[in-house]
């Protein structure tokens, strides 16, 4: 069975596995032929959607082309029964494929369905299931102006039907199942009154007047900071009548109910000196600790496995709090935000929560100070976002911080205590792989277990990823997934691309360039020298982007001075330089670097000495031209 999607990134999966849909140019094309399945789309919209409305003089050629490589990409699951067929017809082109396998079809089809169904329950279920063919922004992974606005109408469609989903559910007494979904959609969309106006509502069916006033009062202050605007008539009647609502101050939850410890991780190996690290988070004499490192690389595990074994020292209790730094969909925590949730889970009524940031940080400074608690800060975005939520120091409290990129600022002002990840030892991904495919299996084909170890770069991420498809296979050789792991080249391992996609995405369009560009050098570590040339840019500049990306863990510094990508984030950069770098540009790059080696080469060759004849273009041209003026 094929799925084609639309309703986020734009994908072709047959049979479990992504078909191989080409660049960003031509994911577009595909994407446009999905939204209109079944009927042709012009060759001028084409073009519009593809270019963002400048297309090059060869556009139809180019258009073309981009056709037969999808065609032949699709031809793979033409036996899945989609009756798959991209054709050219009357000025444009057309996809042919069953209504079943579009996600968007099956969205619509289930939204009209629940339309004309007479009983909330069943049109709850309908519209439900037509919210879950999303899986994330539509056309998430395809760019421009052009596609924009088809973005923007397929979100409108998919925002008409949750508002009658929630309000079915609303009318079904469901506010409190309801309610995280909606405050998760009302961050989507901040500045939405009709969301809000049901986010209102599921507070108020579950009980939480306090918590309806609380965003009733944080999107008025949004719309006037923001927008210079008031709430509408019908969200300020609903705020006026939470006014006059008597509040009832629920009692809080006791520590552990909420923003519970996650399980420790299953098969948990090696990081033992990482641990041992940790065991120096002891209040009063320490009280923070930031573990960073590449995305995949098991920040959080560590994090959970410490605090469980750590429980002992923090008798109150330990807290985690998501603080979605690199969320597919929705946007960081905001650190007011998480000291609310923090403070009522330490024991503070919502109704009597400060107003303020600073007055939250400070409350909660008390409070932690006071009591032997632990607040794991999961996923973290930047120093900016925890600083509120830092302990004062001398307290009973500590708080741990898992991040990406690493935190200096936090070591040279707060004193804490960091702890980089890389991929574990050899010893640790083979202890990890034995336990999830077998320790009998690892045995029997000890060299293919190495080798697909290494081909996962001991991350832990790809290694579970890599071991989760080999235990599907149980009576596969561990040799032949190793095979078909080196079959498909340096091409980048799906799930690290979509780990480092999203903290690529947050960089600085200077720094994301040094970034991809990096992935096209060749060999295994490199100077900031060979950066410059192939951005184009100054040595100093270069090193000044190169730091950065150290510090965010996206390149290593082995050496004083000589950088080096991890084995699968290079596939991944040069991903994005084919996607993000026109051709010409990237040529362009490419020829600096060949410049630059070229001269390296000469001055290398002069500085020892070796002036013969053909030794180095430089030095052939000098004879030449002697030999001419002879």
């Amino acid at each position: 069975m094929i799925d084609l999607r639309v309703l986020g990134p734009v994908r072709a999966v047959a049979e479990g596995r992504d078909l191989p849909v080409g660049h960003a140019r031509q994911r577009s094309l595909l994407a446009a032929l999905l939204v209109d399945a079944g009927n042709v789309v012009a060759l001028d919209r084409l073009s519009a959607l593809i270019w963002d409305g400048r297309p090059p003089a060869s556009g139809r050629n180019v258009l073309a082309g981009y056709a037969a490589r999808l065609r032949k990409a699709l031809a793979g699951a033409n036996g899945s029964g989609a009756g798959l067929r991209l054709e050219r017809r009357d000025g444009g082109y057309v996809l042919q494929a069953a209504p079943c396998a579009v996600d968007l079809h099956r969205f619509r089809e289930l939204v009209a369905r629940a339309a004309g169904e007479r009983g909330d329950v069943r049109r709850a279920e309908l519209l439900g299931r037509a919210l879950g063919q999303w899986s994330g922004e539509a056309l998430g992974n395809v760019a421009g102006a052009r596609i924009g606005s088809v973005r923007a109408a397929l979100e409108a469609e998919r925002r008409l039907a949750a508002i009658e989903f929630y309000d079915t559910q609303l009318r079904l007494g469901r506010g409190r199942e309801v309610l995280p979904r909606l405050a998760e959609l009302a961050a989507e969309l901040p500045y939405d009154e009709e969301v809000a106006l049901r986010l209102l509502a599921a507070y108020r069916d579950s009980g939480d007047t306090a918590g309806a006033l609380r965003e009733y009062q944080a999107i008025r202050g949004a719309l006037a900071a923001d927008l210079d605007t008031a709430p509408g008539p019908e969200l300020s009647a609903a705020g006026v009548r939470l006014l006059r609502t008597p509040v009832a101050v629920r009692p809080a939850a006791p520590v552990g109910e909420r923003l519970r410890l996650p399980q420790p991780p299953d098969r948990f190996t090696g990081r033992g000196a990482e641990l041992r690290e940790l065991d120096a988070l002891a209040p009063p004499d320490g009280d923070l600790a930031v573990v960073s490192g590449i995305a995949g690389s098991g920040k959080t595990a560590l994090a959970v496995q410490w605090a469980h074994r750590a429980g002992d020292r923090f008798p109150y209790g330990r807290l985690f709090l998501g603080m979605r730094g690199h969320d597919r969909h929705l946007e960081p925590l905001d650190p007011g935000e998480a000291l609310a949730r923090v403070l009522s889970v330490l024991g503070h009524p919502p109704a009597e929560l400060p107003y303020g940031l600073d007055a939250r940080a400070a409350l909660y400074r008390t409070l932690l100070a006071d009591r032997a608690v632990l607040v794991v800060l999961d996923d973290v975005t930047d120093a900016a976002q925890v600083g509120p939520l830092l302990p004062a120091g001398g307290g009973r409290g500590a708080v741990l911080i898992t991040c990406r990129q690493r935190l200096p600022e936090l070591t040279a002002r707060h004193g804490a205590r960091e702890t980089v990840l890389d991929g574990l030892d050899d010893a640790a991904a083979l202890e990890l792989l034995a336990g999830l495919v077998g320790a009998e299996r690892v045995a029997r084909e000890r060299s293919a277990a190495a080798d697909l170890v290494r081909a996962c770069g001991r991350l832990p991420l790809t290694l579970r990823l890599s071991a989760g498809y080999a235990a599907g296979k149980p009576t596969a050789r561990l040799g032949a997934l190793v095979e078909q792991l080196h079959g498909a080249g340096a091409a980048a391992d799906p799930a690290m691309r979509q780990a480092l996609g999203l903290s690529y995405r947050r960089l600085p369009p200077a720094r994301q360039r040094v970034f991809r560009l990096a992935g096209l050098l060749p060999g295994a570590d490199f100077g900031a020298d060979a950066v410059a040339a192939l951005a184009g840019c100054p040595v100093a500049e270069a090193e000044e982007q190169l730091g950065a990306l150290v510090r965010a863990n996206l390149v290593a510094e082995p050496a004083s001075r000589r950088y080096r990508l991890h084995d699968l984030v290079k596939p991944c950069a040069a991903d994005m330089a084919m996607a993000d770098e026109p051709g010409p540009a990237r040529e362009a790059a490419l020829l600096r670097l060949l410049e630059w080696y070229r001269r390296s080469v000469e001055r290398a060759s002069r500085a020892d000495g070796i002036q013969r004849y053909g030794s180095h273009r430089g030095s052939a041209e000098a004879e030449l031209a002697a030999e001419g003026t002879a």
